[in-house]
């Protein structure tokens, strides 16, 4: 899979000003060498004061590039895909505009991709203690009940498939079969379950939970459910391949 030569970090946002947050405690905590450049993917609901907010910031970005992106299509999986689309990095790193994953763990995660580049790191809230101690009650049983399931279904030794705040080889991503036909509605299971679905190897290590700022959560009840479908597909998809 080649070497790390840089990162690059796709973001998708809405109007979350968290993201200036992220940007810069990235920034901060790896060398400019190191990322390849920031892809924040906003939509239609990112009104032209957001937009003029992200252009400020990207000006204000000098140690790494920042680019804007608008999504084709709607909705968060449609975001993530199109930012993987546009990424030039070796490695790919996918996660949130409201400090909800720990943007600390990106220089973790990139020190570790430069010792071994053909490995995923994928961070693993269930490796550190205490993680889930302020984490509301039914969205933990959710939380576990879905992870249990996805182990069993897809015989994983993975602890927090359902977080999927990893590094990424590109050529491993790029192998990675989405399907339109589902609006990528469900692409963060795609890249969580990389390791189950193609074979690639992964270490995974400990991450706290971040703490959101504003806005709330799209982990309820009905977005469990909504990826249910999802996991039917991935699972008969993975038994496919197994027979040709």
């Amino acid at each position: 899979m080649g070497t790390f030569e840089s990162v690059s970090l796709v973001i998708p946002a809405v109007a979350e000003r968290e993201v200036r947050n992220v940007v810069e405690a990235i920034v901060s905590g790896c060398d400019a060498k190191d990322i390849k450049e920031f892809l924040i993917v906003i939509g239609d609901r990112s009104d032209a004061a957001y937009a003029d907010f992200l252009e400020t910031l990207r000006r204000e970005t000098d140690a790494a590039p920042v680019r804007i992106l608008r999504q084709p299509g709607k909705g968060l999986g449609d975001a993530v895909y199109y930012g993987v689309t546009q990424a030039s990095g070796s490695h790919l790193i996918v996660l949130g505009a409201d400090m909800e994953n720990d943007p600390n763990d990106v220089a973790v995660m990139v020190s570790m991709a430069k010792e071994r580049p053909d490995r995923i790191f994928t961070a693993s809230r269930r490796l550190e203690k205490g993680a889930f101690d302020d984490y509301p009650k039914l969205k933990r049983l959710l939380n576990d009940l879905f992870c249990f399931g996805l182990r069993i279904l897809f015989g994983s030794g993975q602890t927090d498939i359902t977080y999927a705040y990893q590094i990424m080889p590109m050529p491993m991503v790029r192998q990675v079969e989405f399907s339109p036909r589902q609006g990528y509605n469900n692409i963060m299971l795609d890249l969580g379950l990389m390791p189950e679905l193609y074979g690639f190897p992964y270490t995974e290590f400990p991450s706290k939970v971040g703490r959101r700022k504003s806005g709330r959560s799209s982990s309820s009840a009905k977005y469990y459910l909504r990826i249910l479908e999802g996991v039917v597909r991935l699972f008969f998809g993975k038994r496919l391949r197994k027979k040709k």
